[in-house]
């Protein structure tokens, strides 16, 4: 019984990270908590009141491209530069936007993520992402 169950968790935890789910104490995934913590919708809704944009259209870009998950790495660009964060910026574009912006943001938070993300949408650059093209059709 014991194999079963030490073989039964070595196929749900591989699978928990793969699906980016929490798993519970016992290797069983919970589940989904897309909006884990409440203050990526404030978050969200503060921007895209102040950019005056449509916050459900970052809601749909960010859930595209992250799921909203903060820590989403994709390594699979085809520059073969990672993309990273809940809005899956490049290192390169994040400086570059946020210089235009006028503002000196952290690449790793989850809020000025959302915050530059729904200034340059603001500002005619949401072709930079492939969601933002996927969700309007532009």
């Amino acid at each position: 019984m014991q194999l079963k169950n030490k073989m039964l968790s070595m196929l749900i935890l591989p699978l928990g990270i793969l699906l980016n789910q929490p798993i519970t104490q016992d290797n069983s995934i919970t589940e989904p908590q897309i909006w884990d913590n409440p203050s990526k919708i404030e978050v969200i809704e503060k921007y895209a009141s102040e950019y005056n944009i449509d916050p459900v259209l970052i809601e749909k870009v960010m859930l595209c491209e992250s799921s909203g998950n903060p820590n989403a790495i994709n390594n699979h660009e085809p520059n073969n530069v990672p993309s990273v964060g809940i809005m899956q910026f490049q290192r390169k574009s994040f400086d570059y936007m946020s210089s235009k912006m006028g503002e000196n943001l952290d690449f790793y938070s989850y809020h000025d993520q959302i915050k530059l993300a729904t200034w340059a949408i603001s500002n005619n650059m949401g072709r930079n992402w492939s969601c933002y093209r996927k969700v309007t059709g532009k």
